[in-house]
C-alpha cells in the first residue's frame, strides 16, 4: 500500500509539474479543468497498470518465467502464560484521528450550509433555488443552491454580477468537484499535491464563472465590483471571493491564448504513455525479478538454445515441459497447462516450509530458483540466481529437487532439454 501510495504521488507530481509550468497561464479554462480532474484519476490508474503481466509458462529474455510463488508463515507463540504485549500501530492511529478531525470539519460545513437553509428565505428560480439570507457572508453557490444577502449588495447592477458568477458555478456542477478534492484531501492528507491541486481547480472554477459575466460585462466594471465585495465564506462552497482578486483580474484583462497553444496539451499522450510504461516495467521486475543472462546471443528466435553439459537446452520448445499428473486432459492444451500449473503450486505448498531461523530474524523477500527439465523429465542443474539468508535459498533447493518428473518438452516430435526460472517468495504474517 505505501508502494502505490507513492508511485500515485509520482504520477500527481508529474501531471501538475505540467501543468503549473505549462498550461495554468493559458486561457483554455474548461480544458485546464478537465486535465486537473483527468490527472487525478489516472494518477490512481497508472500504478495499477501492467501493459506487460507476467502469465504463466510465458517466454522470457532467455528462458520461461513460471508465475511467481509466494509462501506465508505465521509468527508462533509458546503455550506458556506469558503477559500480554499489545502492540499499538501508532502512524494509524495518527492517520485516523486526523482523518477524523477532517471528516467532522467536512462535516460541520455541510451542517453550517443546512443551518443556512433552513433559517433563510428561498425562492425557485429555473435551474436552481435562490436563498435570501440574513447573515453576513459572501454570495456562494452550492450544488443547486445560490446563497445571497441582498442587504449586503445596494446595486441592481452588482447583485446582476454576482448572481450571473454563481450562476455560472452551479450550471458548471463546480460543486461536484470541490466536494470531490475535499474527500481526497481527507483520505489522503498526508499528500501536498492534492492541497495544490485543490487551490488550482478553484481558481479554474472562477476564471470560469468570470468568464461567463465578461460576456456581458466591462471587465473594469466587474473587477471593481470584485474589490467590493469581500466578505468571509463557507469552505465548502464556491464562494463569489474565494480565490485571490489579483490572480483573476490578472487573467481577465490577459490576453486570450491563441489556437496553436493547445498544441501544448497533445504532449499530455505521449507523456501519460511514458509514464505507463515507467510503472509497467517496475511492476514487471518485481513480480519475476531481472533474468540473469546465461549466454549473449544477438538474435533471438522462439526456440532459441544454448549449450549445457556439452547437451543442447532450449528456452522455448512447440510443446513446453508440463508438471505430471494431468495426462488424462486431452485436445485442449491450455486446459493442460492450466492444471499442471495447479498441480506444480499444490505439490510446493504442500512440501515447502519457511526456515525457523528466517522467522526468527524476519528474513523475508525473494529467490529466484534456475532448473532443467530432462529429456526423462526429471530436474537437474538446479541453482540460485537470487538469494536470501537463514535457510531460505536451502528449502528452495530442497523443494524443487525433489519434484517428480515432469512430462518433458518436445521440439519437431523429438524430447529436449528446457530450462526453467522459477520465482519463490517469502513472506511472514503475524
Amino acid at each position: 500500500m505505501l508502494l502505490y501510495c507513492l508511485e500515485v504521488s509520482l504520477c500527481w507530481l508529474v501531471f501538475f509539474g505540467f501543468y503549473w509550468i505549462l498550461l495554468r497561464k493559458d486561457t483554455f479554462f474548461e480544458v485546464q479543468r478537465s486535465y486537473l480532474l483527468g490527472s487525478l484519476v489516472l494518477g490512481f490508474l497508472i500504478p495499477t497498470l501492467v501493459l506487460f503481466p507476467s502469465n504463466v509458462w510465458r517466454n522470457g529474455l532467455f528462458t520461461i518465467f513460471l508465475e511467481e510463488i509466494t509462501v506465508t508463515a505465521t509468527t508462533t507463540i509458546d503455550a506458556a502464560p506469558v503477559t500480554p504485549n499489545y502492540n499499538i500501530n501508532w502512524l494509524l492511529v495518527i492517520y485516523l484521528l486526523i482523518t477524523s478531525v477532517l471528516l467532522f470539519r467536512f462535516a460541520w460545513g455541510l451542517f453550517q450550509i443546512i443551518c443556512l437553509v433552513r433559517k433563510s428565505e428561498i425562492s425557485k428560480r429555473k435551474s436552481y433555488l435562490l436563498v435570501n439570507t440574513k447573515e453576513e457572508h459572501a454570495p456562494f453557490s452550492f450544488f443547486k443552491l445560490l446563497f445571497i444577502n441582498n442587504a449586503l449588495i445596494a446595486e441592481e447592477e452588482e447583485r446582476r454580477q454576482i448572481m450571473r458568477h454563481e450562476e455560472a458555478h452551479i450550471e458548471g456542477w463546480h460543486s461536484l468537484d470541490v466536494i470531490l478534492l475535499e474527500f481526497l484531501t481527507i483520505l489522503f492528507w498526508f499528500n501536498p499535491l492534492l492541497f495544490l491541486y485543490r487551490n488550482a481547480l478553484r481558481i479554474v472554477h472562477e476564471y470560469l464563472a468570470d468568464a461567463e459575466v465578461l460576456k456581458t460585462t466591462p471587465t473594469a466594471k466587474y473587477g471593481r465590483m470584485l474589490l467590493s465585495q469581500a466578505f468571509p465564506g463557507i469552505r465548502l462552497a464556491n464562494n463569489f471571493n474565494h480565490s485571490q482578486l489579483q490572480k483573476r483580474i490578472n487573467m481577465m484583462t490577459k490576453a486570450k491564448s491563441t489556437r496553436i497553444s493547445l498544441l501544448k496539451y497533445v504532449t499530455i499522450f505521449p507523456l501519460v504513455l511514458l509514464m505507463m510504461i515507467f510503472f509497467s516495467c517496475q511492476e514487471t521486475v518485481d513480480s519475476t525479478v531481472k533474468l540473469e543472462k546465461t549466454k549473449e546471443i544477438k538474435e533471438e528466435t522462439p526456440t532459441e538454445s544454448i549449450i549445457v553439459d556439452d547437451s543442447e537446452v532450449f528456452n522455448f520448445v512447440q510443446e513446453m515441459p508440463r508438471f505430471a499428473g494431468c495426462e488424462d486432459i486431452t485436445g485442449d492444451d491450455d486446459k493442460r497447462k492450466t492444471c499442471a500449473e495447479k498441480k506444480m503450486l499444490e505439490f510446493i505448498y504442500k512440501n515447502i516450509q519457511y526456515p525457523k531461523d528466517a522467522r526468527e530474524k524476519g528474513i523475508e523477500g525473494m529467490i529466484v530458483l534456475n532448473f532443467i527439465v530432462e529429456k526423462d523429465g526429471s530436474i537437474t542443474n538446479t541453482k540460485v540466481l537470487r538469494s536470501l539468508e537463514g535457510g531460505l535459498k536451502e528449502e528452495g533447493l530442497r523443494v524443487v529437487n525433489s519434484m517428480p518428473k515432469w512430462i518433458p518438452g518436445k521440439q519437431d516430435g523429438e524430447t529436449v532439454r528446457v530450462k526453467f526460472n522459477l520465482p519463490i517468495r517469502f513472506k511472514l504474517q503475524e
